[in-house]
């Protein structure tokens, strides 16, 4: 049995929904959820167990259900990064926009009423911590379940995701700010209950957390594989990709998934991968040593794999990488220029058909007219990298 620890982020928040998905598929199982800000809002729906109401409200959300705003305002407004790194801009858009108090996230409030069923939450018999920035010295900011006064668990949630922009009222005379500010990522929480095994899911928002000995903790963290967009991007098309985006990371994880930005099943030998590389040699090696202006080694074959293979595991991140995350990160890399939708699940003769038919139809044989040394020195790192790689996929995928 796992807790889930959700991480704030504003409208980022629609990737907890995809995540949820995928393990509610996945048959993993969760007794306990602590959150912060949307985190909290999304671990009551998972809490609650109302994984249906949770996917609708993320799916048809727009701006108009969250802040009651003007159009034009929220325009100027919806890609503003609420955090310490930029504390000093905030405020001063704050007060040239905001001329009433903050934000009127009343919207916000009714979609809770709508929604949130507290009743059913207290009896779920599952642990629940949201993270609150009690203001003005930050005492008390963690709150359990039990900690929570009945009736008042929609105030603490809106509490827990109070955005400087936003109206701040007073809950049980203190005031709050979203508990980002305090704790965006409460793995302590679940830490301090004694749970062990705990699925952290990140939305890659600036973070203030508390330490945790991550080395007692059997913790799995899910974190995004592309942007999320901004935190007050409430559109319903941006939320919906993101959903897709945590629902396979998640699948990457638990199902070991091959990919950094692609998610692949693969079946074959690394043999196979060792004779890909092998597909370089004779003409197609020649063309690249003329274009490169490298003279002709003793040995195309060693010179593939003493210096050519490592150079190309050094350009691509993947130093200490087999034959297999070589080739595996240099199709990723040439499929995702390609603009070859990545949000399904390939197999490796899918992924690599694709982009050998872009290939073929575009008949792209370029010759390269920068006069390089192919070495592994930094120089050529930072001046040839594009063309380098690019030019070794075109040989290796795309040229007969």
């Amino acid at each position: 049995m796992y807790g889930i620890v959700l991480e704030g982020g504003g409208a980022r928040g629609a990737y907890q929904i995809g995540v949820w998905k995928a393990l509610r598929e996945l048959g993993v199982e969760f007794d306990a959820v602590a959150g912060t800000s949307v985190g909290a809002l999304n671990g009551a729906m998972m809490i609650q167990d109302d994984f249906g109401k949770a996917l609708e409200i993320w799916t048809e959300i727009t701006p108009s259900k969250v802040i009651n705003l003007d159009e034009s305002v929220y325009e100027e407004i919806k890609n503003y990064d609420f955090t310490f790194k930029n504390g000093q801009n905030i405020l001063k858009q704050v007060k040239l926009i905001i001329k009433e108090g903050g934000l009127d996230i009343s919207p916000l409030r009714q979609l809770l009423n709508q929604y949130i069923d507290e009743n059913r939450i207290r009896k779920s018999g599952k642990l629940f911590g949201i993270v609150a920035a009690s203001l003005p010295d930050l005492s008390h900011s963690e709150f359990f379940l039990e900690d929570i006064p009945e009736g008042k668990l929609i105030d603490y949630l809106i509490a827990s995701a109070n955005l400087p922009v936003f109206k701040l009222d007073r809950l049980d005379g203190k005031l709050f700010l979203d508990g980002g500010f305090y704790n965006n990522l409460p793995i302590n929480m679940l830490e301090a209950k004694g749970y062990k095994n705990i699925i952290a899911v990140r939305l890659n928002s600036f973070s203030l957390k508390k330490k945790v000995n991550e080395d007692e903790l059997n913790l799995i963290y899910l974190k995004p594989s592309e942007s999320l967009g901004a935190l007050l991007d409430f559109s319903n098309k941006k939320a919906q990709r993101n959903i897709l985006v945590g629902y396979y990371d998640a699948q990457r994880v638990f199902k070991k998934y091959k990919g950094r930005k692609y998610y692949l099943e693969i079946d074959k030998p690394e043999d196979y991968f060792f004779n890909l590389f092998l597909r370089l040699e004779g003409g197609k090696l020649d063309r690249f040593f003329a274009e490169f202006n490298i003279p002709s080694p003793l040995s195309q074959r060693r010179y593939i794999f003493e210096k050519l293979v490592p150079m190309l595991a050094d350009l691509l991140g993947v130093k200490e990488g087999s034959y297999e995350d070589i080739a595996l990160a240099l199709l990723e890399r040439t499929a995702e220029k390609m603009g070859i939708e990545r949000l399904r699940v390939f197999k490796w003769d899918e992924l690599y058909d694709q982009v050998v038919k872009i290939y073929s139809s575009s008949q792209n044989d370029s010759v390269f007219k920068r006069i390089i040394q192919l070495l592994p020195n930094d120089f050529m790192l930072k001046t040839a990298k594009a063309q380098v790689l690019d030019r070794i996929a075109e040989l290796l995928f795309g040229i007969p």
